[in-house]
């Protein structure tokens, strides 16, 4: 089975201390105010927008994150936690240059929503059991590309996406920064700016919604993190051991003695018919053998026993962030709860009643990432999600940095 990949992406910094934050925003061209920029904390549900005078109040948190300023028809601009200080800030944003040039709308595909529509937000939303009740309002604003040479596939969105999620509860205002989704090795890339507001106060739509959060909370990636920065691995019930990943040697020494045991044989009528002469050569038992070796992965899998604790993974840590080292890879389980029936849906020969199982890498040169309070990771676009958690952690699902649990 092909392995898919995903990195989801909430683009985050260095740590520094909460404040609030004040300041104004402005035409770069003439200096003018803006009025009615969006201003939030990525991947939260702390959000403002401008006065008519440019002016914008917003309380920052206690650990990294980034401060996105979005308007309609100019350039996002992001400021991460580490830069802002304690000054009075002043934002200049930039036009946008028009993206409904023709030049540029010639290299969208035409019915681009139709051809990929479906693909986008399945890898986008996701295909969860309550997926279908989180829908984009404004999908029109999507546009595609798509490179047949490679392969691969480009989302672009022309303005923020208005994301309606009925399920948890959730309207999600989201800055799409990029998509793409190379085809040939299901390798899926998005990353971009969410912000989060409650779609309704009733007394019991907090119930039904708090249960439900709860839920979709519990053996998350977003819960891995907390209890990983609280050394509560254990105590959460997570389960995590090193993992190894090395060439199949003994396969490759299978594929080298057919390879050299291979004959072509060309018929009369010009067909050509591959053998070998692996039978004339060993025995039925060693040929057998040979036969199940090439049908094991390029690539096998060690896994160490021994269950891992969060200082066995840590190797610096401050008031508010932790660094964490994974050399190899972490497998980790959740044995309390199953993974999800419709994530088997199309894996023949899976066993369907596993518990959450996941593998995270970390793709920086150092292998080192950091970890915060409210279970932010950066860098977040070299945390590496495989198995369950590529299939589960998508828009639907997700929660804000800032989620309490039993709200």
């Amino acid at each position: 089975m092909r392995i898919l990949l995903v990195v989801l992406a909430s683009f985050l910094h260095i740590v520094v201390a909460a404040q609030t934050i004040t300041g104004k925003v402005l035409d770069v061209s003439n200096g003018a105010p803006l009025s009615g920029v969006a201003v939030y904390i990525s991947n939260s549900s702390r959000s403002t927008t401008t006065d008519s005078k440019g002016a914008f109040v917003i309380e920052g948190f206690n650990s990294s994150y980034d401060l996105v300023f979005s308007m309609v028809g100019y350039k996002i601009l992001s400021v991460s936690s580490d830069k802002i200080g304690k000054n009075y800030l002043e934002i200049k944003l930039q036009p946008k240059e028009n993206a409904l040039d023709p030049v540029i709308v010639q290299g969208y595909e035409k019915d681009g929503w139709n051809k990929w529509g479906r693909l986008f937000m399945e890898c986008f939303i996701g295909t969860l059991p309550y997926s279908n009740q989180c829908f984009i309002k404004n999908k029109d604003v999507i546009k595609f590309r798509y490179s047949k040479k490679k392969n691969q596939l480009e989302a672009i969105a022309l303005e923020p996406l208005i994301i309606v999620n009925d399920y948890l509860g959730y309207k999600i205002r989201y800055d799409l920064e990029l998509f793409h989704n190379d085809l040939n090795t299901h390798y899926i890339f998005y990353a971009g700016y969410p912000v989060f507001s409650n779609i309704s106060n009733g007394a019991h739509y907090l119930k039904v919604r708090s249960k439900r959060r709860e839920e979709a909370y519990t053996g998350s990636l977003l819960h891995f993190m907390r209890a990983l920065h609280k050394d509560e691995l254990e105590k959460e019930g997570f389960q995590v051991r090193n993992l190894k990943r090395v060439p199949n040697l003994e396969k490759f020494r299978a594929d080298s003695i057919y390879k050299a045991n291979t004959y072509i044989s060309l018929q009369a009528d010009g067909t050509k018919i591959i053998g070998d002469k692996m039978s004339q050569i060993f025995p039925r038992d060693t040929v057998n053998y040979y036969k199940a070796l090439r049908r094991q992965p390029d690539i096998l899998d060690i896994l160490d026993m021994k269950l891992l604790t969060a200082k066995d993974l840590m190797v610096s840590h401050d008031s508010i962030g932790n660094t964490y080292l994974i050399k190899d890879y972490l497998y980790i389980t959740y044995p309390s709860k199953l993974e999800l029936p419709e994530y088997y849906t199309g894996k023949i020969g899976i066993n369907g009643d596993s518990c959450i199982t996941a593998v995270i890498s970390v793709l920086t040169d150092d292998k080192r990432f950091q970890v915060f309070y409210n279970g932010q990771y950066s860098p977040p676009t070299d945390v590496l999600a495989e198995q369950y958690w590529s299939w589960s952690e998508k828009m639907s699902s997700m929660l804000p940095f800032d989620y309490k649990r039993k709200e």
